[in-house]
């Protein structure tokens, strides 16, 4: 039998409508200075992001548990009305704030166990420095290019430990990767036989469209710098001289990063969650329809005013962040993009330019 780290911590996500005091949880690993991310396609896709990180949940805790009945008790339990559930397959639900879309739970159903999402796990003092961190990253062979797992050193997880199933049980026992065989990891469905085009598609299907390639609308707007390329708190963001910073490589592709402020974090309900920064002109609807945010099953959260977030409302995957500052360049959920030759496989990583690897 293993043993694994626990911690006790509070959660909360971005709204504060899904939040808990002092819970026990435990390590997905053995050691909390390792840090598992799964980059499996059924992660990318239901969240947005490129990778996920998880706590396993050690006991019911009655103000994060959905209203639905379990082994633990119909007495543990208290329904909590703005957590929706998205079930991924007859082995696995995913849970996220039906407010602002931030991911909060998984739950294993044959186990009857539930794992926290990383990211809405508050910040304590901890003597650990972040150069003593090692990542630990999970499925990585499912992005064809290495994913984000290129710009994190870390290990490849080389025991056939899976995604989500990966992580103690009752007994502190590893499930191995044959019984990961056994879910629907929601492998890339769509391919596009058009290099000029690229398809971005959540888990569900719900939401959906296309990006473009750079072209002569791409430099029409205008946009300060964002905080990835000038940090707000070393510099202005006024961009007076009209730089076209959204786009790299002779205006040919688009730039994309990395962010970790507590806003994404707490939105998407993961430590990292990456951007494509896209002109609205290069986002088309499916049929070729004009772009609008008010399609399919996207919802849109003002996390601040004049400033919006769209997710699935089905699954909860994280697709846009946008502003009434710069309208014309919209921030696109880079797991969400799927496998094409022009750029790269495994969410564009390869294809998309200069990637931003510090994190804001």
């Amino acid at each position: 039998m293993s043993e694994h780290s626990t911690i006790t911590a509070s959660i909360s996500c971005l709204c504060g409508k899904v939040s808990s005091q002092q819970i026990a949880l435990a390590s997905l690993v053995k050691s909390l200075n390792e840090v598992p991310l799964c980059h499996c396609s059924a992660c990318r896709t239901t969240s947005g992001v490129l990778c996920t990180s998880y706590y396993s949940l050690l006991t019911p805790d009655p103000t994060l548990q959905p209203h639905l009945k379990s082994q633990y008790g119909d007495d543990q339990l208290v329904s909590n009305p703005y957590l929706r559930e998205y079930v991924e397959s007859p082995r696995l639900s995913r849970w996220f704030c039906g407010v602002c879309g931030a991911h909060a739970l998984t739950q294993l159903k044959p186990e009857n166990r539930y794992l926290i999402a990383a990211g809405l796990v508050v910040p304590t003092a901890s003597s650990m420095s972040d150069s003593e961190c090692v990542a630990v990253h999970w499925c990585v062979g499912e992005t064809h290019d290495g994913g984000l797992s290129v710009f994190m050193p870390g290990s490849a997880d080389s025991g056939g430990i899976a995604c989500l199933i990966g992580s103690v049980d009752a007994a502190n026992t590893p499930i191995t990767r044959s019984t990961m065989l056994e879910h629907d990891v929601g492998e890339n469905k769509t391919e596009n036989s058009d290099e000029d085009i690229l398809q971005a598609q959540c888990h569900c299907g719900g939401t959906s469209f296309t990006v473009t390639r750079p072209n002569d609308k791409s430099k029409a707007p205008w946009s300060p710098w964002p905080d990835m390329i000038v940090p707000y708190h070393s510099g202005s963001p006024k961009n007076p001289e009209y730089v076209k910073w959204w786009l790299r490589a002779n205006d040919t592709k688009y730039f994309a990063g990395t962010c970790a402020c507590n806003s994404c974090r707490l939105g998407s309900g993961f430590p990292i969650q990456c951007w494509a920064f896209i002109p609205k002109a290069n986002l088309v609807m499916n049929q070729g329809n004009t772009f609008t945010y008010e399609t399919g099953t996207m919802k849109r959260f003002e996390s601040s005013p004049g400033v919006y977030r769209e997710f699935c409302d089905t699954c909860g995957a994280t697709v846009f962040w946008h502003c009434d500052e710069r309208p014309g360049v919209v921030d696109v959920s880079v797991g969400l993009l799927r496998s094409s030759n022009y750029w790269g496989q495994g969410g564009g990583l390869a294809g998309m330019g200069n990637w931003e690897s510090e994190l804001c």
